[in-house]
């Protein structure tokens, strides 16, 4: 499934890049199924990345937190 997940969202990012960069069509499939999105569809695709990256746990997208600095008692 992460795998899976994983490359529906890669897909889907590499769509939205498509569509921001100025192409006027995009289309992502999935399992045969295939859903193209146009400049008027931004919103929705930009949707469909929010809902993956919060069902995959936004892999490929995260950021590591900030550790504290490491001090040495002697």
């Amino acid at each position: 499934m992460a795998d899976d997940c994983t490359t529906r969202l890669a897909q889907a990012r590499e769509a939205l890049h498509s569509l921001l960069t100025g192409q006027a069509v995009v289309s992502v499939s999935v399992e045969g199924e295939s859903v193209s999105y146009a400049q008027a569809d931004q919103g929705k695709l930009q949707a469909y990345v929010s809902q993956l990256e919060s069902v995959c746990g936004g892999t490929g997208n995260q950021v590591m937190p900030r550790r504290r600095p490491l001090r040495v008692v002697y």
